[in-house]
């Protein structure tokens, strides 16, 4: 199946293993009511696999691009006894789902192409897991941090009568998650993207030399909750992945650094909705995922909590007001 628009842009395919070897193929009912492809021998090449028999089946494509199956007799048009949503290529159409369904107990997800003029599937796949490969970053307020969509989006456009891309993931190196590992930040405009935080040092040095960057970095000096620490500001970055978290609705960004300073296990604290300047967010254990935008306002303000002595500031102005910028 594929949109009219120009180009005409392949959503569907249902024989994406099986190719037809010649143009002589054709859809039609089985005996029990199945939607198959047949080849010029008629044998089946697709079959949509009822696990019951239709005995007045209906196939219908709707104009959401959904290719549905049902009884014709049935009073209830949305009662489908298949349907190819359920069955997704590489394309998320608007209306479609993924993930796993209970119901009909297996996994929705999109799967690549193996070329451009390859259907069969190929080596990535779109789905909901735990394993992290990109992360936009929670939305606050006017857009995601870090992001102004979640996804590969095509927009068709009525002037061109053209599909336009609109977004696509990732954009950079700095997209991958994790890419700097805990407690270092990605920066996409240096020849090396990777550093650690300020007042911390790579885990490794050795790996961090060789530009393997995933074991991160770690305090150069620990916090120890005494009075003497504070929290500088790092402006216009993708916050941490919310691995451990607290967060309240109605806090200034003060009584939010106050909260985090009450909490020897707190590391970062950052504003929860940037439009008002209120809420707040806080961090506990290593920071993960950090990037700094090279465009201004794009990310946000995060507030790391480190020893006076790696603020770059005597105690006195620090004790006055402790949110020091790094740019």
């Amino acid at each position: 199946m594929w949109y009219k628009i120009s180009p005409e842009t392949v959503v569907w395919v249902a024989n994406r293993d099986k190719p037809l070897t010649d143009s002589h193929g054709f859809l039609t009912f089985s005996h029990d009511g199945d939607l198959v492809l047949v080849d010029q021998s008629k044998s089946v090449v697709w079959s949509s696999n009822l696990s019951r028999v239709v005995k007045n089946p209906v196939a219908q494509l709707l104009d959401t691009g959904n290719l549905v199956l049902r009884e014709n007799s049935s009073l209830n048009s949305d009662d489908y006894r298949w349907q190819s949503f359920d069955h997704p290529s590489d394309a998320l159409l608007p209306s479609m789902k993924l993930g796993w369904d209970v119901k009909i107990g297996f996994e929705r997800c999109l799967t690549s192409w193996k070329s451009k003029d390859d259907p069969s599937p190929g080596d990535y796949t779109f789905s909901l897991g735990s394993g992290k490969i990109y992360r936009t970053g929670p939305q606050f307020g006017i857009q995601y941090n870090g992001s102004s969509m979640a996804s590969n989006l095509y927009v068709a456009s009525t002037r061109s009568n053209a599909w336009n891309i609109m977004y696509a993931i990732p954009n950079d190196k700095c997209d991958a998650y994790g890419a700097c590992g805990a407690n270092g930040i990605c920066r996409i405009n240096r020849d090396l993207i990777c550093d650690c935080l300020k007042g911390f040092v790579p885990k490794s040095p050795e790996q961090w030399d060789l530009l393997n960057w995933s074991g991160g970095c770690t305090r150069r000096i620990p916090i120890n909750c005494s009075k003497e620490e504070g929290f500088l500001k790092f402006a216009n970055v993708k916050i941490p992945d919310l691995l451990e978290f607290w967060l309240n609705n109605n806090m200034s960004l003060e009584e939010c650094e106050a909260e985090c300073l009450k909490n020897c296990s707190c590391t970062a604290y950052a504003n929860l909705d940037v439009r008002g300047v209120s809420g707040c967010l806080l961090w506990f254990g290593s920071l993960l995922d950090v990037k700094e935008y090279k465009e201004d306002n794009y990310g946000q303000a995060l507030y790391i909590r480190l020893p006076k002595s790696e603020l770059g500031t005597n105690f006195a102005d620090l004790a006055f007001f402790s949110r020091h910028s790094i740019f």
